[in-house]
């Protein structure tokens, strides 16, 4: 991290330089006025670079802590079950009804913090998050559960498209790989160290109840100190990112669309504004406006993106990136369990392997795509989905043996679980990559500033559909065929084939249009002349 406190000496030195640099040249006869430009643009930069990168931190560790809220209710159902003598199917009502409600709230979410404001989405968003868990642990009865938890899973919805458009704001394009990369980590660990972190006060002998609040506290005191700490760069009178040159060559209209989205923005200095009469005046004035204008934003904002083939095809491979990322994911333990005969411990440790290889993956891929041009991007993503489909292969042709070898009845011993352990590996670094690139980096890099949340929230929709489905995958096969496993793995290869298809097509919808673009420009060029 950059050691902001240093920079007054820093500067006073540089300013003590540019002095005697300026005495030397007017005893030399040579007319050169000091400028303090130069100071102010060195200070501005150094400035900017140490708050985008306390901002960028702030928010990994913000949105990591959320997942104390969003999986309290797993570690805690064994407790509210025996408290309350709940059954399954009840508990799992709760569930269905609360993750079902949240769809429609994704899909708008997205537009709605593009409207609003990054920082104003993602402080409401943790905050309600929080005061709904700790509200949980109150009741007693299944319809509470269901309305505080759908509220739970509404408010949720609203934080990872802040936090791109916060990044959106703060770092250019040049180096949205490599941030989004590392704020993906932010959700690949993030399960494991909540889980970790509530497992520990069940350990402690707390209720379910105390667990709810320790979860919502949590998050309540980080995201305190979200907004108190966490700016924008307009709020430090700083410029934000710039975004190259198709923001530089809008069309009239799409400018006059802008332009309009930021008027109805409620900007942050706005409500930060130290007179208090003045902040309800304007954020009065702000909300009216923006009511007013709502509809026709959003379809500004969903417009443009859905008459695009490129969003579509890029739609339908997420949703089976990410139907292979939690097929493997939720199913892995169980798989080390019965195929591999592996305790209970070393099956949980062999699960744990998925995440972590898959946060190697997604720093992997952030930086890649920050040095190579878009086609080359594209072919990247093409490359990972075939290593994707032969590790997928591969694991079918070793569970295939595992179950020649139980019918042969040699039965199987836990060292065979060292082969699956590496393949889910190597799944999981390229399966994450893959599944990281849309919802973050591809979302600021296509949207730039004015889309980015929206981008970012749709694909996220697009993802709860692939997460749905693999739940239905492995229910489907897992109990009901002799050969469950195999069965499972044969569906996850033939979804890899396909999504290995559909990026070679999206690398053709984007050489097309690239192609179209050059031509456009030669033909420009030809005619000034």
């Amino acid at each position: 991290m950059i050691n902001y406190n240093n920079e007054g000496d820093n500067t006073g030195k540089e300013v003590q330089s540019l002095l005697t640099k300026n005495e030397n040249k007017e005893e030399n006869g040579i007319d050169n006025t000091f400028n303090e430009n130069d100071i102010n643009v060195k200070k501005k930069e150094r400035k900017r670079t140490f708050w985008k990168y306390f901002t960028a931190i702030l928010l990994f560790i913000c949105y990591m802590v959320s997942y104390c809220c969003v999986f309290t209710i797993g570690t805690a159902s064994p407790l509210i079950e025996k408290d309350l003598n709940m059954k399954d199917s009840e508990f799992g009502l709760i569930l269905i009804l609360s993750r079902s409600i949240r769809i429609v709230p994704k899909l708008l979410s997205g537009a709605i913090v593009d409207i609003i404001g990054g920082k104003i989405m993602f402080v409401f968003g943790e905050l309600f998050t929080a005061a709904f868990t700790i509200v949980f642990g109150f009741g007693s009865s299944i319809w509470y559960f269901t309305l505080m938890w759908s509220g739970n899973n509404i408010a949720s919805c609203f934080t990872w498209p802040s936090l791109v458009k916060i990044i959106s704001k703060w770092f250019d394009k040049s180096q949205t790989g490599r941030i989004m990369g590392f704020m993906s980590l932010s959700f690949l660990f993030g399960d494991g160290l909540a889980r970790l972190y509530l497992s520990a006060f069940v350990a402690a002998k707390l209720n379910w109840r105390q667990i709810f609040w320790v979860a919502g506290g949590t998050l309540l005191f980080f995201n305190i100190l979200s907004m108190f700490l966490l700016k924008e760069p307009k709020s430090l009178g700083l410029e934000e990112a710039l975004y190259e040159e198709e923001e530089k060559k809008k069309t009239k209209e799409q400018e006059i669309n802008d332009m309009s989205i930021n008027q109805m923005s409620i900007e942050e200095e706005t409500i930060y504004s130290n007179n208090l009469k003045e902040r309800i005046k304007r954020l009065s004035k702000g909300i009216i406006q923006w009511t007013k204008a709502f509809p026709r934003k959003l379809f500004d904002l969903f417009w443009p993106i859905f008459k695009n083939p490129s969003f579509w095809v890029l739609c339908l491979e997420y949703i089976g990136i990410t139907l292979i990322r939690y097929a493997i994911n939720d199913w892995s333990a169980l798989y080390y369990s019965q195929q591999a005969r592996a305790s209970a411990s070393l099956a949980a440790f062999g699960s744990v392997l998925f995440p972590i290889a898959g946060g190697v993956g997604a720093l992997i891929i952030g930086w890649i795509v920050d040095r190579v041009t878009p086609l080359k991007r594209d072919f990247v993503m093409i490359v990972f989905n075939v290593i994707i489909m032969m590790t997928l292969f591969l694991v079918y042709l070793f569970n295939a043996l595992v179950d020649m070898r139980k019918e042969s009845s040699h039965g199987t011993t836990s060292s065979y679980i060292i082969i699956p352990m590496i393949l889910f590996s190597i799944l999981g670094a390229t399966v994450s990559a893959n599944y990281s690139l849309p919802a973050g980096c591809l979302a600021i890099k296509f949207g730039g500033k004015n889309q980015a949340a929206t981008l970012a929230a749709l694909f996220d929709t697009a993802s709860t559909a692939g997460s749905v489905l693999s739940g239905v995958v492995g229910s489907a096969f897992l109990d009901r065929t002799r050969q469950g496993w195999s069965t499972m793995f044969l569906v996850l290869l033939g979804v890899s084939a396909a999504i290995t298809l559909i990026s070679i097509l999206f690398l053709f919808i984007e050489m097309r249009e690239f192609t179209n673009k050059y031509e456009k420009k030669n033909k420009e060029t030809t005619v000034s002349k």
